[in-house]
């Protein structure tokens, strides 16, 4: 007899024809004004109903304030959240503004990614089909551009996106651990650090009741959250369908040796498998 085990779910699953859940996009970032543009010029050619879309940009302390470029998706907010350039508050600005939001599900997303028209789309049929899952898109990571948002926004259009890129990378680690834990279905105790936090969405409910960020947290907060998951029952779900390019190298690889010698102390007051290196 057949058993469902905590982790199984559907394979090849479809984009849902008539969608109904509505999402609100989350974008926290200081600064990076020109990636930003890029990252709205992708979001507004999504192919999820634009009338089920919010966005909302989160200025946290910028050195010169954000602002809305032209093109963007209509439902587009600008949020100038109370900070001071010197001090980091993604966590605080990310969770203070979620926890308004009445959207069905939130897509969480990093200042510097360009996203393949169907990106959301398959984001959200998870969500259409169950209330329990976390699921995090595929990107891989890009040394150069030299594409506008017009230029951007018009070769996504044409279904064009893979051939915006002609070399990249991913992390190699990562998509180790997704492979050998075939996509997260039968992880071992550290599936937990597959979860990132460059393109992540779940229910709204989920969010609230796992409390959103660890606000003690400067960063990793992705991590500690992918732990909240992993132990709450929720299923996490790499779709490798949901492509993106990260433009440019990704702050942890720019200062690798100091945010693990920062983050790995600081999580494990948190993360119980992490018990070797708590201090």
């Amino acid at each position: 007899m057949s058993k469902a085990y905590r982790f199984t779910r559907p394979q090849d699953l479809e984009i849902v024809d008539k969608p109904k859940l509505t999402v609100a996009i989350v974008i926290a970032c200081r600064d990076g004004q020109e990636k930003l543009d890029l990252v709205l010029a992708s979001l507004a050619v999504q192919s999820y109903p634009s009338r089920l879309i919010s966005v909302y940009i989160i200025d946290d302390g910028s050195h010169k304030p954000l602002v809305l470029p032209k093109i963007k998706p209509r439902g587009t907010t600008l949020v100038k959240y109370k900070n001071s350039q010197g001090h980091w508050g993604k966590t605080a600005a990310t969770n203070d503004v979620a926890t308004k939001l009445k959207e069905d599900v939130l897509w969480f997303i990093d200042g510097d990614m360009v996203f393949d028209p169907d990106h959301l789309a398959h984001h959200m049929k998870w969500h259409h089909e169950s209330d329990d899952y976390a699921v995090l898109g595929w990107k891989r990571f890009v040394q150069s551009w030299s594409y506008t948002p017009a230029q951007l926004n018009a070769a996504l259009l044409k279904g064009e996106f893979l051939d915006l890129h002609q070399e990249s990378w991913g992390k190699e680690l990562w998509e180790e651990r997704v492979e050998r834990t075939q996509d997260l279905v039968k992880p071992a105790l550290d599936g937990y650090r597959a979860f990132v936090g460059a393109t992540f969405s779940l229910r709204n409910s989920q969010w609230k009741r796992l409390g959103g960020y660890n606000r003690e947290l400067i960063t990793g907060e992705d991590t500690e959250l992918g732990w909240r998951i992993f132990t709450s029952g929720m299923r996490t779900v790499v779709d490798r369908q949901a492509h993106s390019w990260h433009l440019g190298y990704s702050t942890v690889e720019q200062n690798k040796d100091e945010i693990h010698r920062h983050n790995d102390p600081a999580l494990a007051q948190y993360i119980p498998q992490m018990h070797s290196i708590r201090s």
